[in-house]
């Protein structure tokens, strides 16, 4: 059942993040593929992770590449961004314990340059997908690995990279990319891995056609100005200490303003609560006397902010506990993730939640704007 979703959600954000750039037949786009072979290292992010680092992890990634031209606004604002999918093979030097990992993700990529006018491209990539891992926690047979308990955690990576314009057709290309893997508290243990890599690879245009840039909406400050009232609820599953107590469901509900500020930008402030019921069941393992019990329900103060892009919108929010009875030394939480608008009234979301660096949930939400 969780394998089906995570597809299925999967497949909404790579159809998502496609239409981005796909909405106009009429617009014209180019396409490359590309190949190329890293190797890098491990992040010992905790000490407890140290056993598992045998070794540099390598590998290679192939990818697709579809390059926009500014048939839209909004590609004109960003400099013509380019959306991937990557696929790429990770042996992490420990068969024994991590086995070997799939990831195959879709990215955004945002060029630094003027790539109008240069052979030089700077970008800086966003990417997120599913992934396969061979090696997980297992009680029994494999009680070592504390990072990977699902066959099946997502994949989320950062990566700064420079193309080089060789001829028509060819590029060549370096890249560091920090890669993430881990299932969002789903399951315990999941302390995550962190793969950090250096990538030289080459890119091949499927076509000679080069498109001119259109400019014509650069200046452009339509949008809408008008203020919202938000509901929104969302959905997730959790397990908490004791290891192999469960997956238990959170739910959580918002209320908030917000407003679009500039054809990049909306601000978000309003209220949010919380009900993790791994928590409660956490709690009732941790204190036996009832009436000792603390409250396993929250409540915050958020401030947010999304960055528009056409229908899609990059989330990142903060937010301060001002009803927290279960470990009140959390009080300040953060969120990324990302929003769909199919229109003005009704959206969807798919967020990360985070106390610092360790994830609580990962939360699928739907809400409407009044």
């Amino acid at each position: 059942m969780f394998l089906r979703s995570k597809l299925i959600f999967l497949c909404l954000f790579l159809c998502v993040t496609g239409s981005l750039m796909a909405q106009q037949r009429q617009a014209a786009y180019t396409y490359s593929v590309s190949g190329e072979v890293f190797g890098g290292f491990i992040i010992k992010h905790r000490d407890v992770i140290g056993h598992l680092i045998k070794g540099h992890p390598t590998g290679f990634r192939v990818g697709l590449y579809r390059y926009s031209y500014g048939h839209k606004a909004w590609e004109q604002r960003y400099g013509y961004p380019t959306l991937s999918v990557l696929l790429g093979y990770y042996n992490l030097k420990n068969d024994q314990v991590l086995g070997r990992a799939l990831a195959l993700n879709t990215g955004l990529i945002f060029h630094l340059n003027d790539i109008t006018r240069s052979r030089n491209d700077f970008q800086v990539h966003l990417g997120f997908g599913l992934s396969y891992v061979s090696k997980t926690y297992d009680k029994d047979n494999n009680n070592k690995n504390n990072v990977i308990s699902t066959h099946f955690p997502w994949s989320i990576y950062l990566r700064l990279a420079y193309d080089r314009q060789l001829s028509d057709r060819l590029k060549a290309g370096i890249a560091m990319q920090m890669s993430h893997f881990s299932n969002a508290a789903r399951k315990l243990p999941n302390l995550g891995l962190n793969v950090v890599n250096l990538s030289v690879g080459m890119k091949y245009a499927l076509s000679d056609a080069r498109p001119e840039y259109r400019r014509d909406q650069l200046q452009s400050r339509d949008f809408d100005k008008k203020s919202y009232v938000n509901f929104d609820i969302r959905i997730g599953f959790n397990e908490k200490q004791p290891i192999g107590s469960g997956r238990l469901p959170y739910l959580a509900m918002a209320a908030f303003w917000n407003k679009r500020v500039g054809v990049k930008s909306i601000v978000d402030a309003g209220l949010e609560g919380f009900f993790n019921f791994a928590y409660r069941s956490e709690i009732e393992n941790n204190y036996p006397e009832p009436a000792t019990r603390p409250d396993y329900r929250s409540l915050s103060v958020m401030l947010g902010h999304e960055l528009v892009l056409d229908k899609f919108a990059l989330v990142t929010q903060t937010g301060v506990y001002f009803y927290k009875p279960y470990l009140p030394g959390d009080w300040l939480y953060f969120k990324i993730g990302f929003k769909y608008y199919f229109n003005q009234r009704l959206y969807a979301s798919m967020i990360l939640k985070s106390h610092f660096a360790v994830a609580e949930v990962l939360e699928y939400g739907v809400g409407f704007r009044l």
